[in-house]
């Protein structure tokens, strides 16, 4: 019925996890034949000590449950696309940010790169340089090339599981590049809040290309990364992500007109995270304020 607790299960499967972890049953939980018992729909009562492994082998977590329901990722996901003004929001909020983002490189005799600010020439410190690299390591390894969509059973259950691979990839770049993350008691919130903006972005360099070598008229825009049957039947369950695609267009334009590269383009997603959230999470720390 949708993602509960880190992966896409039933309404009974939810229930049970949750009740198991928070009467602390699963230590109680025996299997009276050999821990691999065969769970249905039709016989998963009969074994909770098998039900519960199943449950956190399809990926279930226990500190889900006490920290934030992941479930919440994709229905603030679908909440978004689905309210106009919330996702014209995010999609003005990204185009300002990209616009602050812009800064012309130039290249000295001696072959360093600086930044130009307002007409004044500054080079960038070794800490600045580092943090640069981080981020775009990070954004390499979890955003430039984000997985394929794969069909399941469902349309839900098929949008479900490609959103919980974007807000993993999205996790994993917070996580690298944000210090202190995973500390945080509302990163789900930071995550759900940003999410369709982030990959929105981080899939624009591949439609600009699409754009570039087709022209506007064979390209499309796919948010799902899925082939095109698939692409066209999933957005047909949210029509507003046409909505979306029509508004990104100028801000696409914006983008190509940046000839932002990699790095830069990392920057600014790690921008999106830290600015499009609904609270400020974000505070100055002494040891990392040159991130801040």
């Amino acid at each position: 019925s949708g993602i509960h607790f880190g992966a896409v299960t039933c309404e009974a499967c939810k229930g049970f996890f949750r009740r198991s972890v928070k009467e602390n049953a699963p230590e109680r939980y025996r299997c009276a034949e050999n821990n691999n018992c065969e769970i249905l729909s039709t016989s998963k009562i009969t074994c909770r000590a098998c039900r519960f492994k199943k449950c956190v082998d399809a990926g279930m977590s226990m500190n889900a449950s006490r920290i934030g329901r992941q479930s919440n990722l994709f229905k603030e996901s679908i909440r978004q696309l689905q309210n106009g003004s919330k996702s014209m929001a995010t999609v003005t909020d990204s185009a300002r940010i990209a616009s602050m983002a812009k800064k012309r490189k130039i290249k000295t005799k001696t072959g360093r790169v600086f930044l130009s600010n307002n007409g004044m020439d500054i080079e960038l410190s070794s800490t600045t340089k580092d943090f640069i690299e981080k981020v775009h390591n990070a954004y390499v390894m979890h955003l430039k090339d984000l997985p394929q969509c794969i069909p399941h059973e469902t349309v839900w259950w098929t949008m479900a599981s490609q959103m919980i691979v974007y807000a993993q990839a999205v996790m994993n770049f917070c996580q690298k590049t944000i210090p202190g993350f995973d500390n945080m008691y509302e990163k789900y919130e930071v995550i759900s809040s940003c999410i369709n903006s982030v990959i929105m972005v981080a899939l624009l360099p591949k439609t600009v290309s699409m754009r570039s070598s087709y022209g506007d008229i064979q390209s499309t825009w796919n948010y799902w990364q899925a082939e095109s049957t698939l692409s066209i039947e999933l957005n047909a369950h949210v029509p507003q992500l046409t909505e979306a695609e029509n508004s990104f267009r100028s801000f696409e334009t914006k983008l190509r007109d940046f000839y932002l590269d990699e790095k830069e383009l990392s920057l600014l997603l790690l921008m999106i995270i830290t600015r499009t959230s609904k609270k400020n999470y974000f505070v100055i720390n002494k040891k990392n304020d040159y991130f801040i």
